[in-house]
């Protein structure tokens, strides 16, 4: 009996991505390993512009320059979402990056 390779569904990734180490483990496991040329990835970014402190490695615009690039070569599979963070009322950083997915 031959199996077929043929994907039975499209799986949608959703990785949260904030400069570090670990987002970019993450994603490299996802678009090297787990991901099938059928599959769509989105990467996201929920960051809070009063945290100018943070090293340039997680400054949203070096974030969205560096995945957008990677997520180029997927075209129309691969997207890049941001959103700002302002707070206030019952919003938390999870709460706008689950409304990205």
């Amino acid at each position: 009996m031959v199996e077929s390779t043929e994907p039975t569904s499209v799986q949608n990734y959703f990785i949260g991505i904030d400069g570090s180490d670990a987002s970019e483990d993450c994603f490299q496991v996802v678009m090297n390993g787990l991901r099938r040329p059928c599959d769509k990835i989105t990467a996201a970014h929920v960051h809070d512009s009063r945290k100018d402190f943070l090293p340039y490695n997680m400054k949203p615009n070096y974030i969205r320059e560096v995945y957008s690039c990677k997520l180029m070569i997927l075209g129309d599979k691969g997207v890049y979402a941001a959103r700002e963070f302002v707070g206030g009322g019952e919003a938390t950083t999870k709460s706008e990056l689950m409304s990205l997915a």
